[in-house]
């Protein structure tokens, strides 16, 4: 064989192996994938830590939390940062834990209580973000340890109701273990910080997760996103134990 041809024939060869590969290459870079969350940053930097294991980008899409909720229910998006409930279960595939987030509960000066478990409640009544759950045990607790009021509110709306005597108290929840992060969350605002107080227990520690719809058009990216959690695990508990200012309103 004519040895110029063949080079020819190999040069051809190797040029289209390398428009096939740039096709695939392009064609990876092009899966992104929507997550919904909220406003924390917080979740922005654990989505980073994640990123360089999975072979799809974030689409990231920051929205209200009954909007994340809506989403994640629809299968348009993977929600992130949603507690793991029996009901939920029945409509959502969820993924393994991202980090664990501590309930803390804000009241008026002067009307803290001792708190070790749900009973302690007594009867109060508990303003919460509309779609927030923090697990079985606290929906099935509703109206015997205490009274839900949803309201369609970000914390420091929900903070003056407890001001105002609509509610005994609401609740900001983030990774921290103390309570700390939570009382300088209420220094935001002053007025509020002088008449509330932050209880030094939380009310529920629950883990909280990725979540889509069950057999939806994204629950199969849940797998990989599961090999992600459990190789960047530590980093994970490093950034949560380090982001006591991230500003997540619920464990939801």
């Amino acid at each position: 064989m004519d040895p110029h041809f063949q080079s020819s024939r190999i040069a051809r060869r190797s040029l289209l192996l390398s428009a096939l590969l740039g096709r695939l290459a392009m064609g990876a870079e092009a899966a992104s994938v929507p997550v919904a969350l909220d406003e924390s940053p917080e979740l922005q930097r654990m989505l980073d830590v994640l990123s360089p294991d999975l072979d799809f980008s974030w689409n990231r899409q920051v929205v209200p939390w009954a909007r994340l909720i809506s989403m994640a229910e629809a299968g348009t998006a993977i929600g992130m940062s949603i507690a793991r409930t029996r009901d939920r279960e029945a409509r959502l595939d969820f993924s393994a834990p991202i980090f664990h987030k501590h309930a803390w509960m804000v009241v008026r000066r002067g009307e803290g209580f001792g708190y070790q478990r749900l009973a302690d409640l007594a009867g109060r009544r508990v303003c919460l973000r509309r779609g927030v759950s923090y697990g079985d045990a606290f929906e099935a607790a509703e109206g015997q340890a205490y009274h839900l009021e949803v309201v369609d509110s970000p914390l420091e709306a929900r903070l003056r109701m407890v001001q105002r005597g609509r509610c005994d108290l609401t609740v900001w929840s983030n990774s921290a273990s103390g309570p700390d992060a939570a009382v300088r969350r209420l220094a935001t605002w002053p007025d509020l910080a002088a008449q509330m107080e932050v209880l030094p227990v939380p009310m529920l520690t629950v883990g909280v997760h990725f979540a889509t719809r069950k057999g939806g058009p994204l629950a199969h990216w849940l797998p990989q996103i599961d090999q992600a959690l459990r190789r960047e695990r530590a980093a994970l508990q490093r950034l949560a134990a380090g982001t006591a200012e991230g500003r997540a309103e619920g464990s939801r």
